[in-house]
């Protein structure tokens, strides 16, 4: 399984699924984990859609929110966070 990005790490791009399916586990209170699966028509990295309509602007990335892992081969769409950004 290849891990896209963790929990906590900057979130560089927002990412369209296109085709297969990946997994999404965050963190919650209590040492507990929800987690939920992506499939196409899905999308991660929703976090840069209140960080590119922030004023002031903040040119930090947002952190992820949760882990993402592809289950199997997929194929995505990526749209890069200087592309949202304006």
């Amino acid at each position: 399984m290849k891990q896209i990005i963790r929990e906590g790490d900057p979130v560089p791009r927002m990412v369209f699924i296109v085709r297969g399916r990946i997994k999404r586990n965050q963190s919650l209170s209590k040492g507990m984990v929800a987690s939920s699966i992506l499939e196409p028509g899905g999308f991660l990295g929703d976090e840069l859609l209140s960080w590119c309509l922030r004023r002031p602007f903040i040119d930090r990335l947002p952190a992820s929110s949760a882990t993402f892992v592809c289950l199997e081969s997929s194929e995505a769409f990526g749209l890069d966070a200087n592309h949202l950004r304006y």
